[in-house]
């Protein structure tokens, strides 16, 4: 399990991760953590040139209809980038990700681990105008939103800014991400016009930063009040992505 949240704002886009790895435990039937140093956001370069960037949820290890099993790391995204072309839309490559991950995962064998998902960020020139787009590749029987791929049982490749208020501006959470739906849905529908701060179009990438960092944060420490083995832990990393520059930026929130 993890926590992974995605913010398409006014003037730019923050990927944030968490960094625990986790393992479940066959004797005592609990989460346990492996390490709190893995990385889960990557932004692999198409053709010399960067278009998108990913961040994972779940399982980090998937096993392959071959036998095998494949670590979504940055080896794997960087040999899948190289398969994009330069006319490739975000929507494209997201796609491409989904058909890619449906050609060689087990997926019955998954379905008997652990969900996991992938989100994936970008911008599209339109016209001269840098667009945002928001992406969840996700294998969920809950989250099939893909209109182009109706089986339940493969990964769909969802575009999360067309269902949010206000779209291409997105605010996307998964893995454990009770606590934040809590308090941004709360507050976002009852009190929206008062608190801004959770409206996506209204604030800058300097103050989702913040928030993503925030969000993280009272995740992790709320997991001491529960019975539950903590799922979401580590430093955090945090990607911010502008319009037109590609990577603004890569900084770990203390």
């Amino acid at each position: 399990m993890t926590l992974v949240i995605t913010l398409a704002v006014s003037n730019g886009i923050v990927m944030s991760a968490d960094r625990q790895l986790s393992s479940f435990d066959p004797k005592t039937k609990k989460l346990k953590t492996a390490h709190r140093r893995c990385e889960k956001i990557f932004a692999p370069k198409c053709n010399d040139q960067f278009k998108f960037a990913v961040s994972i949820w779940g399982l980090i290890e998937i096993p392959l209809k071959n036998g095998k099993r494949q670590m979504l790391d940055a080896n794997f995204f960087d040999e899948f980038a190289a398969q994009t072309t330069p006319n490739d839309t975000v929507d494209d490559i997201s796609e491409k990700l989904r058909d890619h991950l449906n050609n060689i995962v087990d997926i019955k064998e998954l379905k008997k681990i652990s969900p996991v998902g992938i989100h994936l960020a970008g911008y599209d020139n339109v016209h001269g105008a840098y667009l945002a787009r928001v992406r969840h590749i996700c294998l969920s029987p809950n989250d099939n939103k893909d209109p182009n791929q109706k089986d339940p049982n493969l990964f769909k490749s969802n575009n999360e800014s067309q269902y949010s208020d206000e779209p291409p501006f997105a605010m996307v959470f998964n893995g454990f991400y009770y606590i934040c739906n809590a308090l941004v849905n709360f507050v976002h529908q009852t009190y929206g016009s008062n608190y801004a701060l959770f409206t996506p179009s209204k604030i800058s990438i300097k103050k989702a930063a913040s928030l993503t960092e925030y969000l993280m944060n009272i995740t992790i420490g709320f997991q001491n009040y529960t019975k539950m083995s903590p799922v979401v832990g580590g430093r955090v990393n945090t990607l911010l992505i502008t319009p037109g520059k590609g990577i603004a930026g890569r900084f770990l929130a203390r």
